[in-house]
C-alpha cells in the first residue's frame, strides 16, 4: 500500500469520526504538524506512529499490515507452556488416547460415511466442516500403503520409496489437522508447507554443513547435526509465521509439525536409499524406512521437534506475526536447547549406545510433545469458546500421533 493510500484511509476515517487534527494529535502523542504531513500523504507514516493512529481511530490494523495484538497473554515462563489455562475445570481434560487407539476409531462405519466433498472443505474451506473425530487421515494412510504394496509387488523402486517415506508423517500432519477446532487452516496450504518447507529446510541444512562440515567426534557430531538441521526447519517455519496472521498455539504446532514432517519425508526416502546403494538388497530400502516410520508414531522425528519450536514460538509472541526477534526470549531457547539435545541423544543412541539411550529419548520426546500439544489445543478450544463465542464440542479423545 503507498503511502497517499493510506493516507485516505486515515483521513476519510478521521473525517468520519468527526475527529478534528488538534485532539488526534494530542491523543496520540504525535506532533500535529508531523500528523498533517502524514494524513497529506507527503511524508511516510513509520510503524509505531501507524499503529498509535490506527488504535486510535479505530481503523483494523490489518488494512495497514500491522501486527495486532493477540487476546491471550503471551507465555512468560517454560513451566506455562505445559499448563492449563487456571480456568478450565480438571474434569474437561480429556485422557489421552494413542496413535493406534484413535486409528481404531476412525475404522468404525459411522466416521466412514463421508463424501469426495468432506475432502474438498478439509482442503480448501475448512470452517464449513462440523466438529467431528479424526478419519480422513485413515484413509490417507491406507492410500499411502496400498500404493507401496503395488509398487512393492512390481518392484516400482521410486514409487515403493516415495509412498513409503511419505505415508507415516504425512498421514500424523493430517490427523493433527483434523485435532484443529478453529478450522482456519486450510489444508492445501499445510500440504504446501510440507513439500515447499520440508524440501527447503533440507536444503538449507546441505548450505550450512558446507561451512560447519562434518567433524568425527563423539558425541560433538551429533550435536552439531542436530543444530544444524532444527536451526535450518526453524528459519523455514519463522519465515511462514512472519508472513501469516496466526492467533493460536495450535496453529503454529501445525506449521512447525508439517514442515518437519516435510523434512523427515526426505530425510527418510534419503536414508532408504542409501541402504539399497549399500547392501545391494531391495528389501533392505523396505525395512529402513519402515524401521524409521514406526519411531516417527512413536515419538521420534523432525515433525515432532519442529512442532514444538513452532508452537513456542506462537505462545511467546504478543503478536499475530512473529519476527526473528523472538528467538532470543529465554523460554524458546531453553525449549529449542531441549529440542536440540533431544535430537543430538537420538543420533547418539542409534550409533553408539541403543538399548540404553533412545528408550529414555523416546519416552522424554513423545512426553513433551503429548503435553504440549495437548495443553495448547484445550487452551485454544477455551479461548474459541470464551472470546468468539463459537459453541463446538470439544475433541475429548485428543491426544496426539503417537503411541
Amino acid at each position: 500500500m503507498t503511502n497517499p493510500e493510506k493516507a485516505k484511509i486515515i483521513f476519510e476515517k478521521r473525517e468520519s469520526l468527526l475527529i478534528d487534527i488538534e485532539s488526534i494529535s494530542i491523543a496520540t502523542g504525535i506532533e500535529k504538524s508531523l500528523y498533517q504531513s502524514y494524513e497529506s500523504g507527503t511524508k511516510f507514516v513509520p510503524s509505531y506512529d501507524l499503529k498509535k493512529i490506527v488504535k486510535h481511530l479505530e481503523i483494523d490494523p490489518a488494512i495497514f499490515n500491522l501486527e495486532i495484538e493477540r487476546s491471550r497473554k503471551p507465555v512468560q515462563t517454560l513451566g506455562q507452556l505445559f499448563q492449563y489455562d487456571s480456568i478450565i475445570p480438571k474434569t474437561s481434560i480429556p485422557k489421552n488416547k494413542t496413535f493406534f487407539k484413535i486409528l481404531f476409531e476412525s475404522m468404525h462405519p459411522a466416521q466412514r460415511k463421508r463424501s469426495i466433498q468432506t475432502l474438498e472443505d478439509e482442503l480448501f474451506h475448512p470452517n464449513t466442516i462440523k466438529t467431528e473425530k479424526p478419519h480422513l487421515f485413515f484413509w490417507v494412510l491406507i492410500s499411502f500403503l496400498f500404493i507401496a504394496l503395488i509398487s512393492f509387488l512390481t518392484d516400482d523402486l521410486v514409487l515403493a520409496n516415495f509412498t513409503l517415506s511419505m505415508s507415516i508423517p504425512f498421514t500424523l500432519m493430517i490427523l493433527l489437522l483434523e485435532f484443529d477446532q478453529s478450522r482456519e487452516i486450510k489444508g492445501y496450504k499445510l500440504i504446501f508447507y510440507f513439500f515447499v518447507g520440508g524440501s527447503l529446510s533440507i536444503a538449507l541444512t546441505y548450505m550450512f554443513r558446507i561451512f560447519v562440515g562434518y567433524p568425527e567426534i563423539i558425541f560433538i557430531e551429533d550435536l552439531l547435526t542436530a543444530l544444524v538441521e532444527e536451526s535450518a526447519k526453524f528459519i523455514i517455519v519463522l519465515f511462514i509465521l512472519s508472513r501469516i496472521r496466526i492467533k493460536y498455539v495450535f496453529h503454529g504446532i501445525l506449521i512447525g509439525f508439517a514442515v518437519g514432517a516435510g523434512f523427515d519425508a526426505f530425510e527418510t526416502s534419503s536414508y532408504g536409499l542409501s541402504a539399497l546403494f549399500d547392501s545391494e538388497i531391495y528389501l533392505e530400502m523396505h525395512l529402513n524406512i519402515i524401521t524409521r516410520s514406526l519411531f516417527a508414531i512413536l515419538g521420534i522425528g523432525h515433525h515432532f521437534w519442529t512442532a514444538l519450536l513452532g508452537g513456542t514460538i506462537v505462545a511467546i509472541n504478543p503478536y499475530d506475526k512473529s519476527n526473528f526477534n523472538l528467538v532470543r526470549k529465554p523460554v524458546f531457547l531453553l525449549v529449542f536447547l531441549m529440542v536440540v539435545l533431544l535430537h543430538a541423544l537420538w543420533n547418539f543412541s542409534s550409533n553408539e549406545a541403543f538399548w540404553y539411550v533412545s528408550p529414555v529419548v523416546i519416552v522424554l520426546s513423545l512426553m513433551v510433545f503429548i503435553r504440549f500439544t495437548k495443553v495448547q489445543h484445550l487452551n485454544d478450544f477455551n479461548y474459541l469458546n470464551q472470546y468468539n463465542q463459537i459453541k463446538i464440542d470439544p475433541i475429548t479423545d485428543l491426544t496426539e500421533t503417537n503411541d
